[in-house]
């Protein structure tokens, strides 16, 4: 009498987890099989429209305070000036803000895939790249 007769319908801890793992199993297969788009990690909950707003407001602050001088677009490639602002600010916060003009102007313009990186006199001081590692700077 020490066990207890399972009734119909009832979850077991066996059925469940063999159930999950299938349903992970399917997911990866089908996720892995889809080609990869490199422009996903740009997509934003609340939709582009939403998250191109906020980007351009942080753009502007940037414009605003100096540290972004310019930005032009070259075929696939858009040239970021940047003032004496960016070189005082620590590696992560450069790369942030590298990362916000380069989703918005890819968002905008699907061809651009890369944002270089010039200082006040024009000398290029790094390039950054989603698809390739981020920012790097010379």
């Amino acid at each position: 009498m020490g066990t207890r007769r399972r009734q119909r319908g009832e979850v077991t801890a066996k059925s469940l987890a063999l159930f999950l793992g299938t349903t992970l199993a399917i997911g990866l297969a089908f996720r892995i099989g889809q080609p990869r788009d490199d422009t996903l990690h740009y997509r934003q909950p609340g939709g582009s429209l939403a998250a191109q707003s906020v980007r351009w407001e942080m753009i502007q602050m940037f414009v605003d305070s100096g540290v972004i001088v310019s930005m032009k677009e070259r075929d696939t490639i858009l040239r970021l000036e940047v003032g004496e602002g960016f070189q005082a600010l620590e590696f992560a916060r450069k790369q942030e803000i590298a990362s916000v003009v380069c989703a918005y102007w890819a968002t905008e313009n699907e061809r651009i895939r890369q944002v270089t990186v010039h200082d006040a006199e024009g000398r290029m001081i790094g390039r950054f790249s989603p698809t390739d590692g981020g920012l790097k700077l010379e």
